[in-house]
Protein backbone atom coordinates (compact mmCIF):
# COMPACT_ATOMS: atom_id res chain seq x y z
CA UNK A 1 0.00 0.00 0.00
CA UNK A 2 1.47 3.39 -1.25
CA UNK A 3 0.75 5.29 2.10
CA UNK A 4 2.98 2.45 4.43
CA UNK A 5 6.67 4.04 3.27
CA UNK A 6 5.78 7.66 4.92
CA UNK A 7 8.71 7.89 7.39
CA UNK A 8 7.51 9.18 11.01
CA UNK A 9 7.18 13.26 10.94
CA UNK A 10 8.57 15.39 12.99
CA UNK A 11 7.76 16.00 16.36
CA UNK A 12 4.36 18.16 16.05
CA UNK A 13 2.92 21.23 18.18
CA UNK A 14 0.73 18.72 20.24
CA UNK A 15 3.86 17.59 21.94
CA UNK A 16 5.00 21.57 22.69
CA UNK A 17 1.27 21.67 24.15
CA UNK A 18 1.96 19.25 26.70
CA UNK A 19 -0.45 16.57 25.77
CA UNK A 20 0.29 12.76 27.19
CA UNK A 21 1.48 10.25 24.38
CA UNK A 22 -1.49 8.24 24.49
CA UNK A 23 -3.81 12.05 23.37
CA UNK A 24 -1.26 12.49 20.78
CA UNK A 25 -2.11 8.85 19.38
CA UNK A 26 -5.48 9.98 19.50
CA UNK A 27 -5.32 12.86 18.09
CA UNK A 28 -2.71 12.39 15.68
CA UNK A 29 -4.56 8.91 14.01
CA UNK A 30 -8.08 9.61 14.78
CA UNK A 31 -8.79 10.91 11.33
CA UNK A 32 -6.95 7.65 9.45
CA UNK A 33 -9.03 5.86 12.49
CA UNK A 34 -12.22 7.09 11.30
CA UNK A 35 -11.85 6.93 7.26
CA UNK A 36 -10.82 3.02 8.31
CA UNK A 37 -14.21 2.53 10.22
CA UNK A 38 -15.94 3.45 7.42
CA UNK A 39 -13.92 1.46 4.77
CA UNK A 40 -15.03 -1.59 6.42
CA UNK A 41 -18.55 -2.91 6.08
CA UNK A 42 -19.29 -4.46 9.50
CA UNK A 43 -23.18 -5.36 9.05
CA UNK A 44 -21.59 -7.74 6.18
CA UNK A 45 -19.23 -9.50 8.38
CA UNK A 46 -21.24 -9.18 11.55
CA UNK A 47 -25.08 -10.56 9.18
CA UNK A 48 -24.77 -14.49 9.38
CA UNK A 49 -22.53 -17.12 10.27
CA UNK A 50 -21.00 -17.58 7.02
CA UNK A 51 -20.06 -13.89 6.48
CA UNK A 52 -18.79 -13.90 10.75
CA UNK A 53 -16.85 -17.28 10.22
CA UNK A 54 -14.87 -15.11 7.24
CA UNK A 55 -14.20 -11.97 9.62
CA UNK A 56 -12.93 -14.51 12.26
CA UNK A 57 -10.51 -16.24 9.84
CA UNK A 58 -9.17 -12.92 8.38
CA UNK A 59 -8.28 -11.14 12.23
CA UNK A 60 -7.06 -15.12 12.99
CA UNK A 61 -4.89 -14.81 9.54
CA UNK A 62 -3.52 -11.12 10.08
CA UNK A 63 -3.61 -10.27 14.17
CA UNK A 64 -1.57 -13.63 15.22
CA UNK A 65 1.55 -12.24 13.77
CA UNK A 66 1.17 -8.61 14.90
CA UNK A 67 1.08 -10.33 18.43
CA UNK A 68 4.17 -12.05 18.08
CA UNK A 69 5.64 -8.56 17.19
CA UNK A 70 4.30 -7.33 20.48
CA UNK A 71 5.35 -9.94 22.37
CA UNK A 72 8.78 -10.16 20.83
CA UNK A 73 9.55 -6.38 20.98
CA UNK A 74 7.97 -5.48 24.45
CA UNK A 75 7.57 -8.26 26.65
CA UNK A 76 6.59 -6.86 29.59
CA UNK A 77 5.80 -9.16 32.48
CA UNK A 78 2.77 -7.15 33.39
CA UNK A 79 -0.59 -9.13 34.05
CA UNK A 80 -2.79 -6.86 31.83
CA UNK A 81 0.41 -7.55 28.81
CA UNK A 82 0.70 -11.38 29.21
CA UNK A 83 -3.42 -12.00 29.22
CA UNK A 84 -4.27 -9.65 26.61
CA UNK A 85 -6.48 -10.17 24.12
CA UNK A 86 -4.81 -11.76 20.82
CA UNK A 87 -6.14 -12.65 17.38
CA UNK A 88 -5.99 -16.25 18.09
CA UNK A 89 -8.91 -15.49 20.24
CA UNK A 90 -10.49 -15.11 17.12
CA UNK A 91 -9.21 -18.46 16.31
CA UNK A 92 -10.70 -20.46 19.20
CA UNK A 93 -14.60 -18.91 17.94
CA UNK A 94 -13.98 -19.52 14.77
CA UNK A 95 -13.43 -23.50 16.03
CA UNK A 96 -16.36 -23.52 17.88
CA UNK A 97 -18.39 -22.00 15.25
CA UNK A 98 -17.08 -24.00 12.55
CA UNK A 99 -16.86 -27.20 14.81
CA UNK A 100 -13.62 -27.43 13.22
CA UNK A 101 -10.73 -28.89 15.31
CA UNK A 102 -7.42 -26.32 15.23
CA UNK A 103 -5.51 -27.64 13.18
CA UNK A 104 -8.44 -28.32 10.73
CA UNK A 105 -8.79 -24.14 10.89
CA UNK A 106 -5.42 -23.53 10.90
CA UNK A 107 -4.63 -25.74 7.35
CA UNK A 108 -6.96 -23.34 5.70
CA UNK A 109 -5.53 -20.34 6.58
CA UNK A 110 -1.86 -21.35 6.55
CA UNK A 111 -1.16 -19.98 2.84
CA UNK A 112 -1.96 -16.36 3.81
CA UNK A 113 -0.73 -16.49 7.44
CA UNK A 114 2.58 -17.13 6.18
CA UNK A 115 2.41 -14.39 3.43
CA UNK A 116 1.60 -11.83 5.98
CA UNK A 117 4.36 -13.26 8.39
CA UNK A 118 6.82 -12.43 5.62
CA UNK A 119 5.54 -9.22 4.28
CA UNK A 120 3.00 -7.63 6.79
CA UNK A 121 4.61 -6.05 9.98
CA UNK A 122 8.11 -5.33 8.38
CA UNK A 123 7.80 -2.06 9.16
CA UNK A 124 7.56 -2.93 13.18
CA UNK A 125 10.97 -2.98 14.31
CA UNK A 126 11.35 -1.50 17.79
CA UNK A 127 9.82 -1.36 20.92
CA UNK A 128 8.23 2.21 20.35
CA UNK A 129 6.67 0.77 16.85
CA UNK A 130 5.39 -2.29 18.50
CA UNK A 131 3.75 0.34 21.58
CA UNK A 132 1.83 2.03 18.29
CA UNK A 133 0.40 -1.63 17.19
CA UNK A 134 -0.80 -2.55 20.32
CA UNK A 135 -2.24 1.26 20.75
CA UNK A 136 -4.47 -0.13 17.91
CA UNK A 137 -5.00 -3.64 18.99
CA UNK A 138 -5.87 -2.55 23.09
CA UNK A 139 -8.44 0.26 21.32
CA UNK A 140 -10.20 -2.29 19.10
CA UNK A 141 -11.51 -3.69 22.19
CA UNK A 142 -13.37 -0.54 22.87
CA UNK A 143 -15.21 -0.87 19.22
CA UNK A 144 -15.70 -4.40 19.84
CA UNK A 145 -18.46 -3.82 22.50
CA UNK A 146 -20.40 -2.62 20.38
CA UNK A 147 -19.89 -5.22 17.29
CA UNK A 148 -20.29 -7.92 19.87
CA UNK A 149 -24.25 -6.64 20.46
CA UNK A 150 -24.53 -6.90 16.81
CA UNK A 151 -23.09 -10.82 16.21
CA UNK A 152 -25.59 -11.99 19.52
CA UNK A 153 -28.24 -10.46 17.88
CA UNK A 154 -28.33 -11.60 14.55
CA UNK A 155 -26.35 -14.74 15.10
CA UNK A 156 -27.69 -15.70 18.74
CA UNK A 157 -25.46 -18.44 19.28
CA UNK A 158 -22.62 -17.72 17.68
CA UNK A 159 -19.12 -17.79 20.22
CA UNK A 160 -18.11 -14.26 20.72
CA UNK A 161 -14.68 -14.37 22.73
CA UNK A 162 -12.57 -12.22 20.75
CA UNK A 163 -15.06 -9.83 20.21
CA UNK A 164 -16.66 -9.65 23.89
CA UNK A 165 -12.46 -9.25 24.61
CA UNK A 166 -12.35 -8.48 28.36
CA UNK A 167 -16.21 -7.96 29.12
CA UNK A 168 -17.37 -5.53 31.95
CA UNK A 169 -13.62 -4.77 32.62
CA UNK A 170 -12.70 -3.55 28.89
CA UNK A 171 -13.02 0.18 29.72
CA UNK A 172 -10.76 -0.33 32.77
CA UNK A 173 -8.19 -2.48 30.65
CA UNK A 174 -7.61 0.14 28.03
CA UNK A 175 -7.19 2.56 30.71
CA UNK A 176 -4.59 0.74 32.11
CA UNK A 177 -3.35 -0.06 28.77
CA UNK A 178 -3.26 3.98 28.26
CA UNK A 179 -1.38 4.91 31.73
CA UNK A 180 1.42 2.09 30.44
CA UNK A 181 1.70 3.64 27.13
CA UNK A 182 1.89 7.20 28.59
CA UNK A 183 5.08 5.96 31.00
CA UNK A 184 6.76 3.59 28.30
CA UNK A 185 6.75 6.16 25.55
CA UNK A 186 8.53 8.94 27.40
CA UNK A 187 11.20 10.82 24.41
CA UNK A 188 8.39 12.94 21.82
CA UNK A 189 10.62 10.93 18.58
CA UNK A 190 9.45 7.86 20.27
CA UNK A 191 5.96 9.34 20.31
CA UNK A 192 6.27 9.87 16.65
CA UNK A 193 7.41 6.24 16.10
CA UNK A 194 4.47 4.74 18.02
CA UNK A 195 2.25 7.33 15.96
CA UNK A 196 3.12 6.25 12.74
CA UNK A 197 3.21 2.89 13.68
CA UNK A 198 -0.54 2.96 14.65
CA UNK A 199 -1.61 4.51 11.66
CA UNK A 200 0.36 1.82 9.53
CA UNK A 201 -1.88 -0.72 11.57
CA UNK A 202 -5.13 1.27 10.63
CA UNK A 203 -3.95 1.12 6.94
CA UNK A 204 -3.16 -2.91 7.81
CA UNK A 205 -6.74 -3.31 9.16
CA UNK A 206 -8.63 -1.38 6.32
CA UNK A 207 -6.09 -3.59 3.71
CA UNK A 208 -7.26 -6.67 5.33
CA UNK A 209 -11.28 -5.90 6.32
CA UNK A 210 -11.95 -3.31 4.09
CA UNK A 211 -13.60 -4.70 1.14
CA UNK A 212 -15.52 -8.08 1.39
CA UNK A 213 -15.69 -10.27 -1.35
Amino acid sequence: MSDSSEAPQPDSDANAAGLSPTVRLREETADLHRQVEQSIDWSYYLRDAHRYAKFLRLISTFLPPADQKIDQLLGTPEPWFRDRRKGKWALEDLQLLTDQTESEVLHKIADSATSITGIGYQWVQSPQEAAGVLYVLEGSTMGAMHLCKSVSRNIPSAPVGYLAAYGDQTPSRWKTTKAWLDQFLVEPHHVSMAVHAAKQMFLFYREQLGGPS
